[in-house]
């Protein structure tokens, strides 16, 4: 191998982790950034709490059918305040 092969490849390398990394930081900083992730996160924990009380195993869904879970428990077990 020569020194201009030795070179071509630590670039390729340096490019690729380059790359890897920005793929990171972008996909960790769209997460933080979604609307819609706080509400998500609770519809997630109500469906666990629903499975747990009719002693079923937690079925997956998508982020469309977990906030579907959380707007009915909302309609249908609307909270009593005085």
């Amino acid at each position: 191998m020569g020194a201009s092969e030795t070179r071509f490849i630590q670039e390729l390398v340096l490019y690729a982790a380059s790359a890897a990394l920005s793929c990171l930081v972008l996909f960790a900083g769209l997460r933080q950034l979604d609307p819609n992730r706080a509400a998500s996160k609770k519809a997630l924990e109500q469906k666990k709490e629903i499975a747990k009380r009719l002693g079923r195993p937690m079925i997956q869904t998508n982020q469309y059918e977990n906030l579907f879970v959380m707007e009915r428990k909302l309609i249908e077990f609307p909270t009593e305040n005085p």
